[in-house]
């Protein structure tokens, strides 16, 4: 996936299906700080909600096209969010970040502070 990526700077994620989730390929995206199309299908919208992505209203090539031509207009903006979401990526949901947010969740569990 990784090989593929470098040659764009988009990725579009468009599931529809209800048993799609959040895939590697969302994670290598973010990770590569690549502007990511998505529908809000599943988690996805919770992984990359704010100001990180671009997501489709409905799953037309019209609003494909719409979210291609709002990253032409506006480059600085589409770098921007796709920054944003290498940060969230690295902060949120690394092995590190999850663990540490585990052992918070077994701290408050068991009540250790």
């Amino acid at each position: 996936v990784q090989e593929h990526y470098t040659a764009t700077d988009e990725v579009c994620m468009p599931p529809t299906h209800s048993g799609a989730g959040h895939t590697n390929s969302v994670n290598v995206a973010m990770l590569m700080g690549m502007e990511i199309i998505s529908t809000r299908h599943v988690f996805l919208e919770d992984v990359l909600a704010g100001d990180v992505s671009y997501f489709l209203d409905r799953l037309s090539p019209e609003d494909i096209c719409g979210r291609l031509q709002a990253i032409h207009r506006d480059r600085d903006e589409a770098r921007r969010r796709a920054g944003k979401a290498r940060e969230r990526l690295l902060e949120k949901f690394t092995s590190q970040a999850a663990f540490a947010n585990l052992t918070e969740h077994y701290r408050a569990l068991t009540r250790e502070t």
